[in-house]
């Protein structure tokens, strides 16, 4: 913002005094010499009038002068000395006044300035705006002509698909004339073979294999990826080896075909080229080729690290019973390449919830420690047959508690608790009691 001139500020040197002589004059006050701040309100200054006693006078020496004879004041130098201070007040009104207009006029000149610049400010940016809309007004004309130009494309292949239906058509004519010759050839070798047989001559039956003697064999289980499938992708090509092996297919654009209908989920579209070429009845290529594509993408790098994380996942998991937790901690443990002690360890995990079987580790430990197994498959079977031991006594406990807990009854009378009464039978019952 460019600064203008500013209206210095009067002082009371300014005014050059008419009395040449010394006078002593009283101090002023701060109100009359601190100039007003520039955003208030000016005050409104009345016309000076020089009254006394209901007489006007052209200046405040008159009026004075004529205030003192009208009270017998004859001492000139006090007359003089009320005349100099008179003035000295009203010079300071009058500076005080100047001060506050400059002010006023300094702020209403930078109040300008600023809507100035504000002003130009907004048509700069309306400038850019506009160059802003030009250039979308730019890129819309050229998506217009863009889109011009494909529609152009869609019709001219439009003409082409309708040509290719038209010989579509006239090829479905044709096959349609072939079949109705092949109609008429089949009924014609049907008639001959009738003759044929009427005549005496018969055929050799063609020679037929036995299904029975062929192996049984469940298919191949559904491969949907690492994470979806119950079994591996080398597990999963093993077993559709065997199922090819079984069902005698030789051929690679068999084998392929066939595995394609074993494969779902994302492994599905990570070979859909595979699926539209075998759609269109096209060659699939080598069985090698097919196998070494699903194995760059699904074959698991880092077996061990799997099962470590599965085997982790496992163990975090809440297992009611030894025998629950036994299921999958085998097919983990054996893949995860940790030792015995640190297998032995997770297991003891697992056993610390049941606190029976727990005390009676403990006490076998301090008996002798060579009654403990030391590889985790052997402490696996030995904490296994404790909790079957353990459950046994339970249950032996139980029944023991229920049968001498129980109270004497009659041999004779029938035990309702055990059966299920109908309601004709509560109804009698009822009457009854």
């Amino acid at each position: 913002m460019a600064s203008g001139p500013h209206y210095a500020p009067l002082a009371e040197d300014d005014f050059e005094s008419d009395d040449p002589g010394s006078h002593t004059h009283p101090a002023p006050s701060q109100a009359h010499t601190r100039p007003a701040s520039p955003t208030a309100t000016l005050q409104a200054y009345l016309e000076i009038q020089w009254i006394y006693a209901g007489v006007e006078y052209d200046s405040f020496e008159n009026a004075i002068c004529a205030s003192a004879n009208s009270l017998g004041i004859t001492n000139q130098a006090y007359v003089d000395w009320t005349i100099s201070v008179t003035r000295d007040i009203t010079r300071r009104e009058v500076v005080n006044v100047y001060n506050v207009l400059s002010n006023k006029v300094y702020e209403h000149r930078n109040d300008f300035l600023k809507e100035c610049d504000t002003t130009h400010a907004t048509f700069r940016q309306m400038d850019s705006s506009m160059t802003g809309l030009h250039t979308k007004a730019d890129t819309a004309g050229n998506l217009a002509l863009k889109a011009v130009e494909e529609n152009k494309q869609l019709k001219a292949e439009i003409i082409t698909v309708k040509a290719d239906l038209d010989m579509l058509n006239h090829n479905n004519m044709e096959l349609v004339k072939w079949y109705k010759e092949l109609t008429a050839k089949f009924m014609q070798l049907e008639q001959d073979l009738s003759n044929c047989t009427m005549f005496g001559i018969t055929t050799a039956p063609a020679p037929v294999v036995s299904q029975a003697s062929r192996i049984k064999a469940s298919e191949s289980p559904k491969y949907k990826g690492n994470k979806g499938s119950e079994v591996t992708l080398e597990q999963c090509l093993q077993k559709m080896g065997l199922w090819f092996r079984i069902q005698n297919i030789t051929t690679d654009d068999d084998k392929i075909t066939l595995a394609l209908t074993y494969l779902e989920g994302g492994v599905h579209d990570y070979i859909e080229d595979y699926i539209e070429t075998a759609a269109s009845g096209e060659s699939l290529g080598t069985w090698t080729d097919f196998v070494n594509r699903l194995k760059a993408g699904y074959r698991q790098l880092a077996p061990e690290k799997t099962a470590q994380t599965s085997l982790k996942e496992w163990c975090s998991k809440t297992h009611t019973t030894v025998i629950q937790f036994a299921e999958n901690f085998g097919r983990y443990a054996s893949k995860s390449g940790y030792a015995d002690v640190e297998l032995i360890h997770r297991i003891d995990n697992q056993v610390g919830m049941n606190s029976q079987i727990l005390t009676v580790m403990t006490a076998m430990q301090q008996v002798n420690l060579m009654l403990i197994p030391t590889k985790w498959e052997h402490y696996l079977d030995w904490v296994l047959k404790l909790e079957m031991e353990t459950r046994g006594n339970q249950a032996k406990l139980s029944l023991q508690q229920h049968t001498t807990s129980r109270p004497l009854q009659n041999p004779n009378a029938m035990d309702v608790d055990t059966k299920k009464l109908s309601k004709e039978q509560l109804e009698w019952l009822d009457k009854k009691l």
